[in-house]
């Protein structure tokens, strides 16, 4: 696959990441939405850097996460362990979640 189509899908899987997570919330009483607030900002948050990030990935980066299931979900639970999340930090996180996603499934792949 040419890089172009796998960014394409990339970005089709996290949009449907992004949908499934809003009709999940939707289906919740209003006052666990009002909950969730932090979670639902954070959540569009990942996914808007995400799509940014992915006009600069690499075509294997985009790959393994193309496979890695729930990858919003995930990327929220590295966050939400941070103690201090400020902005610059948010993306830092997220980019190192990629690196480590990434990281750790080259090696895998790597005969011994």
């Amino acid at each position: 696959m040419r890089e172009k189509e796998i960014r394409e899908l990339f970005c089709a899987k996290i949009s449907l990441e992004l949908n499934r997570f809003k009709r999940w919330i939707l289906k919740k009483e209003p006052q666990e939405i009002f909950d969730n607030a932090y979670r639902i900002d954070s959540t569009i948050n990942i996914y808007e850097r995400l799509m940014e990030k992915s006009e600069h990935m690499k075509k294997d980066e985009m790959m393994i996460l193309l496979v890695f299931p729930n990858l919003l979900s995930f990327m929220y639970s590295n966050w939400i362990k941070k103690e201090d999340k400020s902005y610059d930090e948010y993306c830092s996180e997220i980019d190192e979640t990629i690196d480590e996603i990434c990281g750790n499934q080259r090696k895998e792949k790597i005969p011994a």
